[in-house]
């Protein structure tokens, strides 16, 4: 398992070397801003009238977490079930194509550290493509004190979802 960061690096520069990492990354920040910027943005005008007409129909609670944050992860799940495999179909194919996966074989690793290896660094190119989200939980937290584990949760998902 020595050789396991080495295989990381590897395939990290490969990602970023070539502009698939910086278009994907791009792409699903625009995504996920568009679904919170809606998100938002609805969550303003159904407050505004229901400060409106709260008199006639009572009070009634409306959360950021729940009006933005479950339907903004709920969008994303979908989405990532498309922008998942723009990052993981290389990962072998490339590796055939050139002939390099030979070479790669011949070194003193097993398979599993090679397969483990490549996993690990899409792992961790789908985590450097989760972390501008984190700015939307700051955005929630500057204006409402949002519910922490619900959120925790929703990003949970999220990443266990696109591992």
């Amino acid at each position: 398992m020595s050789n396991l960061p080495v295989l990381m690096k590897r395939e990290l520069r490969a990602y970023f070397h070539s502009p698939i990492a910086y278009v994907v990354i791009v792409i699903f920040t625009v995504i996920s801003g568009f679904f919170f910027y809606s998100g938002m943005s609805l969550y303003g005008i159904v407050s505004f009238e229901m400060s409106r007409t709260a008199q006639a129909m009572g009070s009634q609670e409306l959360t950021l977490a729940d009006f933005v944050m479950r339907p903004l992860f709920g969008n994303l799940s979908i989405v990532m079930l498309m922008m998942m495999p723009l990052l993981t179909m290389r990962l072998f194919s490339e590796e055939m194509m050139t002939g390099s996966i030979e070479l790669l074989y011949t070194w003193p690793i097993k398979d599993s550290e090679v397969l483990l290896g490549k996993y690990l660094a899409a792992l961790l190119m789908f985590f450097f493509m989760m972390a501008p989200m984190i700015s939307f939980t700051g955005f929630i937290w500057w204006y409402s004190d949002p519910p922490w584990l619900t959120i925790a949760c929703g990003y949970l998902g999220l990443f266990l979802l696109g591992a």
